[in-house]
């Protein structure tokens, strides 16, 4: 693997932040957006200061129309896309023909269920459109991230460099095989 030094740069920032993987992983904020733009709200960002004086990003969201469905239409897409948008989907390794199938695939049982319980939901029909735009859109994104493995084999690549990286800190130098000895056992 080869980087730039921006690109090192950046990973060795991004090394002290433990959670980083996780939330690379975690799906729930696009899900999130999703759910509170159909209910009507538009996401604004807001810096404000943390207890230890640095400023940091806050979503506020904002009222700015009518929600698109009732809460059965909102919930049923929210539970819809939790099943799709996790690590499960993201650390797969799908080849593109695959993902392509599988977001047309998602994309009609969306349109076919939001015509069938429009009444039960809610929605114009007319709004069909643009919530299985936005859906299917976010269900391919998920899958381009697991095309040929790519996420599983970015996530190993960063972690390696995190692991240079922590033990060069440390002053240690850390050998990249296990050690065959426990600890007081070297001869």
């Amino acid at each position: 693997m080869e980087i730039d030094d921006e690109q090192f740069e950046t990973l060795v920032s991004m090394a002290g932040k433990q959670d980083l993987i996780k939330y690379q992983l975690d799906g729930t904020d696009i899900v999130e957006r999703i759910e509170m733009s159909l209910k009507g709200y538009r996401a604004t960002t807001k810096n404000e200061q943390g207890p230890d004086g640095n400023y940091y990003p806050v979503i506020m969201w904002v009222k700015r129309a009518e929600p698109v469905m009732n809460d059965e239409g909102i919930n049923y897409i929210t539970d819809y896309l939790n099943e799709i948008i996790n690590k499960n989907t993201i650390l797969s390794d799908f080849h593109e023909e695959t993902i392509e199938k599988i977001a047309r695939k998602h994309g009609r049982q969306i349109s076919r269920d939001l015509c069938k319980f429009r009444g039960e939901f809610e929605i114009n029909v007319h709004r069909i459109p643009s919530v299985v735009k936005t859906t299917t859109t976010a269900i391919f994104s998920t899958l381009l991230r697991a095309k040929n493995g790519n996420e599983r084999r970015s996530l190993a690549e960063s972690r390696q460099i995190s692991e240079i990286i922590n033990s060069q800190e440390a002053g240690q130098k850390k050998s990249w095989l296990p050690s065959i000895f426990p600890k007081g056992d070297e001869e």
